[in-house]
């Protein structure tokens, strides 16, 4: 099973009236986007540990 990391860079997340603001043509930063990261390396070095071996 094969994981693509982003290196350091947390993965960012979009709420759902976040993406209807966007999609209204409000700013981002007036939506908050900068705030919407979530730190993935627990998640990549559980994969790191033993998801070779998974089918």
């Amino acid at each position: 099973m094969m994981v693509s990391t982003n290196g350091d860079n947390p993965l960012a997340s979009v709420l759902y009236p976040q993406l209807l603001g966007l999609c209204m043509g409000i700013d981002e930063k007036t939506l908050g986007l900068q705030m919407n990261q979530l730190d993935i390396s627990s998640i990549t070095s559980f994969f790191d540990l033993g998801g070779e071996n998974v089918e």
